[in-house]
């Protein structure tokens, strides 16, 4: 089969500059002819090719790292001084408090993930990582997803215990209580869809290389689920304030700026 795409390309067998620059001919020797060799020999094959016909590669292992150092300390300093400030100046400390330092410890272990997701590959064609590396990448990759779902749950927690806080006793409490639930019922939920979304958990990090013993769930539908849901939890946390703070007795102009500094939380 390569010889006969090397005859019709018109291109010697060791014309390298003729075979890289011959685009259908190239596209044909990338990927170890895809259907007929496994995922490891595709991937030794396209990055060999790519190598002898020195086309450079992407990198961007620097960014995760960069973003989740900049932004992590950002986010650490913004809840060091709200517990401060809570703890020591108004010597109290609520569940929206409680709830805010838990998912600090769950972001912070998150974001340490980063760096040996860089260590492992993250940011660069999959064909330049040595097999070893791929597989310890998605054992990171694994533990960042499991602590990425309480941390996502427990900063809606603490904006729902917030509320209950700062909003007067009505009603309007036992939409923040079923929220809560839910929110509780959903975060939970996904925490254990991402450590059981194969079975064994190991087959989440071997399974790349065929190497599948049991079972895992369609993790692209799942997403678009979650997704959906994410987003109408997200909505609803942010719409629940506003008919309540509409009620009480302020100035317009300081419910406006009552709800832009609301906004500028959840932002």
């Amino acid at each position: 089969m390569s010889s006969t795409a090397l005859n019709a390309s018109w291109c010697p067998t060791t014309g390298m500059t003729c075979i890289c620059t011959n685009e259908p001919l190239l596209t044909f020797e990338v990927g170890c002819f895809s259907k007929r060799c496994s995922l490891k020999e595709n991937l030794f094959s396209t990055n060999l090719t790519r190598s002898a016909c020195g086309i450079p590669e992407d990198n961007h292992a620097n960014l995760t790292p960069a973003l989740a150092g900049v932004l992590g300390m950002l986010a650490l300093i913004m809840v060091i001084l709200r517990l401060v400030q809570r703890v020591f100046l108004k010597k109290s400390f609520g569940w929206d408090d409680g709830m805010i330092l838990m998912a600090l410890i769950c972001a912070v272990a998150l974001n340490c993930m980063a760096f040996p997701l860089q260590k492992y590959g993250l940011g660069t064609n999959i064909w330049t990582i040595p097999f070893s590396n791929i597989t310890r990448q998605l054992q990171y990759l694994y533990l960042s997803e499991v602590f990425y779902m309480p941390a996502e749950a427990f900063t809606q927690l603490s904006f729902l215990a917030f509320y209950q806080r700062i909003l007067p006793r009505s009603k309007y409490q036992y939409v923040g209580y079923a929220l809560g639930g839910i929110t509780f019922i959903f975060g939970t939920s996904n925490t254990l869809v991402m450590i059981l979304q194969c079975t064994p958990p190991s087959d989440f990090w071997r399974g790349w290389a065929g190497k599948v013993n049991g079972y895992c769930i369609n993790t692209s539908a799942y997403s678009w689920y979650r997704a959906a849901m994410h987003i109408a939890m997200n909505l609803s946390i942010i719409a629940f304030p506003l008919w309540p703070l509409s009620k009480l007795s302020f100035s317009k102009r300081k419910k406006i700026l009552v709800l832009l500094m609301l906004g500028t939380g959840v932002l």
